[in-house]
């Protein structure tokens, strides 16, 4: 496996909600699948707990769409 650009994140769950706000409880925009990859275009400053997750958001841009995903959904290796 490849490493991808720091530009970058892949998707590593079968289907990722893209949120409108980086929060649990704001709109879902679009999904995105086990293998696409991401441009980030921003990332939350903290880490923040979710289901005993800590991770942090991302922003990020796929196909000319961008929302906010949770970073334990992502990698930052290609699959």
């Amino acid at each position: 496996m490849k490493n991808l650009s720091s530009n970058k994140l892949g998707i590593k769950t079968n289907l990722a909600n893209v949120r409108s706000e980086p929060s649990t409880t704001s709109d879902i925009l679009f999904q995105v699948q086990k293998g696409n990859i991401c441009h980030i275009t921003a990332q939350g400053e903290s880490l923040v707990e979710i289901n005993g997750i800590s991770d942090r958001w991302y922003k990020v841009n796929f196909n000319g769409k961008e929302g906010w995903v949770f970073g334990y959904y992502t990698t930052k290796r290609r699959e």
